[in-house]
């Protein structure tokens, strides 16, 4: 049994009742919206399905129960969905269902992109009425109030750290500019599935919901060091995945496949990994393959923060080491 949070046809998130887990990516492509439901109906009713049984809520009308058999002769092409507890509320209260990423700011001059190799992040707690979030160097607090007018939203109460980062170039002045600008929201409201603050009539900020770090299987692409982006070994592949049920961790370090554990911790973006136990093959060739590996593994074991830039997963150690690493099938 699932809850899922809909705004405007896009499913925002998914968790199963009980556990309050996060459904992964590969089940949320199968959940169907209320929309997309009279549309498998009519497509099943059009296709000529052998048997199509539909049942309506008596009052609403949405469909409440659907099965789908395409084929007589076919064995396992059935499809069942069924919807309960059907709730239909301010889209403004989905903002509590999401974490959020700053795509944009947008002004009357059209969409002005972050600095390269940033990342802005928003989350809200509904239960206290609170925010927090990543500001680009800084983690950052504060207050949030939803207002009568349709869509309303004040936010106040700002608070953040008070690191100073000197790299990239202008990204203090991007912080600051980013926490003023929340001061100033007055509506909050969803365009195809992103969050848009809007800040008067030509200004907003515009979110994109961040992936869960168990969404995909992580490859890795570089270690990143004060200088610059170390690539790997030519002929070489380290993978990396996360299981949010139990809190472990697999993949290939190079030559060995390895495991362990993990904790998000109390502070922004926290987590900690530990236990990691690998397979004891030598690999001869490429050359170079052991040291690259070895290096990983102890990286693994000091990483402090995990946050998303641009959809690649960042695994931050320390002020100046990251390791950087892109979604794979």
């Amino acid at each position: 049994v699932l809850h899922a949070s809909v705004v405007n046809d896009t499913l925002l998130k998914a968790n199963y009742v009980g556990t309050d887990e996060e459904v992964p990516a590969q089940t949320k492509q199968h959940i169907a919206t209320v929309e997309q439901l009279f549309i498998l109906v009519q497509g099943a009713i059009t296709m000529s399905a052998h048997h199509v049984d539909v049942f309506y809520h008596p009052e609403l009308g949405y469909p409440e129960e659907v099965y789908i058999d395409y084929d007589a002769v076919i064995a396992d092409d059935e499809h069942l969905y069924q919807l309960s507890q059907l709730e239909f509320d301010d889209e403004v209260k989905a903002l509590n269902d999401v974490n959020w990423q700053l795509d944009a700011f947008i002004t009357i001059a059209g969409p002005q992109p972050l600095v390269a190799d940033t990342a802005i992040s928003l989350s809200f707690n509904e239960s206290n009425m609170t925010i927090s979030g990543m500001a680009g160097c800084n983690a950052f607090g504060g207050d949030f109030e939803l207002l009568d007018q349709q869509a309303g939203i004040s936010i106040t109460n700002i608070h953040s750290t008070e690191a100073w980062c000197e790299n990239p170039d202008g990204v203090m002045a991007q912080e600051n500019s980013f926490l003023a600008a929340l001061l100033e929201v007055q509506h909050a409201f969803f365009i195809e599935g992103k969050l848009q603050l809007s800040i008067g009539a030509d200004h907003i900020l515009q979110f994109r919901p961040v992936p869960e770090i168990d969404d995909a299987n992580w490859q890795l692409t570089a270690f990143i060091t004060i200088a610059g982006p170390q690539p790997l070994i030519t002929d070489t592949e380290i993978t990396l995945s996360f299981n949010k049920a139990n809190r472990t961790i697999s993949g290939m370090a190079g030559c060995n496949m390895f495991d362990g554990n993990f904790e998000p911790l109390d502070q922004q973006y926290g987590i900690q990994i530990t236990n990691i136990v690998a397979t004891e093959v030598s690999c001869a060739t490429p050359d170079g393959v052991m040291t690259q590996e070895s290096t990983f593994l102890a990286a693994l074991l000091e990483v402090q923060q995990a946050f998303f830039v641009d959809h690649h997963l960042q695994l931050v150690i320390g002020a100046d080491n990251v390791l950087t690493f892109s979604a794979v099938d």
